[in-house]
């Protein structure tokens, strides 16, 4: 089954935010975060049941060498993308943007 990517607009302002934060740091670092970010995401496209739940129908996926997580969640053909947040943070501040966003 081909799935849809749908990345909400919250988890593209962390996106943004996270890259510009990287390049702050660094020449190139926020280009080689969005690199481990897309290989991510494609992992995800390409067995979205793979990966564990963290409540709920709400699977996660680690950024490889990067401390932030990718929070998604299944529906029919979509996997819709709601957060990428740090490891350090709370990951149940992911229900809090559910709740947020009506979901």
């Amino acid at each position: 089954m081909e799935y849809q990517i749908k990345i909400y607009r919250e988890a593209r302002s962390d996106i943004h935010q996270i890259i510009k934060w990287y390049d702050l740091q660094a020449e190139g670092l926020g280009d080689k975060f969005e690199a481990m970010l897309d290989n991510a995401i494609n992992s995800i496209a390409n067995n979205p049941t793979a990966f564990a739940y963290l409540f709920e129908n709400v699977r996660r996926i680690r950024v490889k060498k990067f401390p932030y997580i990718i929070f998604y969640k299944i529906d029919q053909q979509n996997i819709n993308i709601f957060g990428v947040i740090h490891t350090k943070r709370n990951p149940y501040l992911i229900k809090e943007r559910f709740k947020h966003l009506g979901l």
